[in-house]
């Protein structure tokens, strides 16, 4: 990687948003910055109102949401910071894939360090970070003479970890302030319906529709 040095520079209303479930993991974040290997160095820099969306899972399998790392600065490989404002950043989680998928997880509202990080006489101001809503259950099904399938339960929501900074490599943090930082879990699922579905189990006639405790097939043979 290469390497960057930025001194009073301001990073405003910057955005990423995943399209695809697909990307690779080192890839999901930074709504101003993304470090994968490099360095970079910033003084006095400011970041105000970045975001970065997790994309949602995958539509057909059920699968977990990917991450959303980063809501100012996603690092992976060497960052230092002195005397930066983050202010009213934030990553949020992508949403659970059908059939009971997991919400993604959101990681630093501001910051998401996997690398190493040096951090110094910087303020972290009203930066949220937000867990993926969990995915709907599956729909239930009847198909008589089989008994009703109930609907699927909804999946999990992702958790959200670290309204300010969030650190999973090495960091050294000295003389910063963290102050109004939030982090939310993301709800879960909802249940899926049960047994609502149209099914042919008619003889020349028209379709039925089946409710839980209510059936009307008119015009039957």
């Amino acid at each position: 990687g290469g390497s960057v040095n930025a001194t009073n520079c301001v990073y405003s209303g910057n955005k990423t948003k995943q399209q695809s479930a697909s990307y690779s993991s080192s890839r999901e974040g930074g709504g101003a910055l993304c470090n994968e290997s490099g360095e970079i160095r910033l003084q006095s820099c400011s970041f105000y109102s970045n975001s970065v969306a997790g994309a949602p899972g995958p539509s057909s399998t059920g699968g977990t949401a990917p991450e959303a790392k980063g809501g100012a600065i996603a690092n992976s490989g060497t960052l230092e910071a002195e005397q930066c404002t983050f202010f009213a950043n934030s990553a949020a989680g992508g949403v659970g894939g059908y059939a009971g998928g997991v919400g993604g997880g959101g990681n630093g509202g501001a910051v998401c360090n996997l690398g190493i990080l040096d951090l110094r006489d910087s303020m972290f101001l009203s930066n949220s970070v937000s867990g993926g809503l969990g995915g709907a259950g599956a729909q239930g099904l009847f198909q008589p003479p089989s008994p009703p399938i109930p609907g699927g339960p909804g999946g999990l929501g992702g958790p959200g970890n670290g309204g300010g900074l969030f650190n999973a490599g090495v960091a050294t943090v000295a003389n910063c302030s963290f102050t109004g930082n939030i982090g939310r879990g993301g709800d879960g699922g909802t249940g899926g319906a049960g047994g609502d579905v149209l099914f042919p189990y008619v003889r020349g006639g028209r379709w039925g529709r089946w409710r839980p405790g209510r059936l009307s097939v008119r015009r039957c043979l």
